[in-house]
């Protein structure tokens, strides 16, 4: 019984102490002053490629969050962005550059083009993830029509670029840079009804990337629905240690397509007959006769 005061004693100091500590940060945002204000909404804010290094496309990703009271835009960047300057083009077409390594304040119409200016945090989100662009031609196919295909027949064109950070270059030996056309579609069953699509992509040359064994074909796993992200790439991971056959290979890198953030993906080796992959006979080919190995699909 001795016991117990010292454990309410505890949380009542671990309490205290977050409610102060909530107060002290809510007192910093306020005294925060005006970075700037413009007669645009959120969604009309880019970061343009040209005005800031180690970014391959042009960026409109944002999201906007009320919480208490409050407004916060979430600006999604690569890792290769040096936060202390980044550019930012408004709808009007003018550009200014800030310190985004901490929130600034800004004021700006809201989404739903009310006329009066609101108060805003803009927040810059980073990670040391490689980074995929996915950049479609919606002249050849548009993503709306892509996503909207649960039979995962409708294909879209264009170019991938995958950035990996120099630590990661420099720990894992792997390219700075891997670039190629590419085709890409909806896959998964249950997965793919969800906000965060899972796709299949398909390079125009087979290639090694983040180091796996090189094929054209891979699989965007989305996660959507773990939370930690991790739960596939702990069971991959722990099959390839113990030497499980034909256990696919991954690694996470976060993905834009069209300049718009889709999330932190698992970029996964596909299970396929094919060179570095399942290497069996594929008797849809013709290859060998009936006697060997067969992959079913559930």
């Amino acid at each position: 019984m001795k016991l117990l005061p010292r454990v309410l004693s505890l949380f009542l100091a671990l309490a205290l102490l977050l409610v102060l500590s909530g107060s002290f940060g809510a007192v910093l945002a306020d005294e925060l002053p005006i970075a700037f204000e413009k007669q645009s909404a959120p969604r009309g804010i880019t970061v343009p490629s040209a005005k800031n290094s180690g970014l391959a496309y042009d960026l409109s990703t944002h999201y906007t969050v009320q919480e208490n009271g409050d407004r916060y835009i979430y600006v999604f960047l690569p890792g290769g962005i040096d936060l202390s300057k980044v550019t930012l083009r408004y709808a009007d077409g003018t550009e200014d550059t800030y310190d985004l390594s901490r929130p600034i304040r800004c004021k700006l119409k809201a989404d739903d083009g009310r006329d009066r200016l609101w108060s805003y945090y803009l927040v810059a989100m980073q990670s040391d993830l490689p980074t995929m662009y996915i950049n479609i031609n919606e002249s050849l196919g548009s993503i709306a029509a892509m996503n909207g295909d649960g039979s995962h027949n409708t294909y879209c064109y264009g170019d991938m670029r995958l950035d990996v950070p120099a630590a990661l270059v420099k720990e894992k030996g792997w390219k700075a840079s891997y670039t190629d056309t590419m085709e890409i579609r909806g896959r998964g069953n249950a997965s793919w009804w969800w906000e965060k699509k899972p796709y299949q992509i398909k390079i125009g040359t087979a290639q090694g990337l983040l180091g796996m064994e090189e094929a054209r074909t891979w699989c965007l796993i989305s996660n959507h629905c773990d939370y930690s992200l991790v739960r596939n790439k702990l069971a991959l991971d722990f099959a390839n240690s113990i030497g499980l056959a034909y256990t696919s290979q991954s690694e996470f890198t976060n993905v834009f397509m069209n300049g718009q953030y889709l999330g932190c993906y698992q970029l996964t080796e596909k299970v396929h007959i094919a060179d570095n992959r399942v290497e069996i006979a594929d008797k849809e080919k013709g290859e060998g006769d009936y006697t060997g190995g067969y992959l079913l699909e559930n």
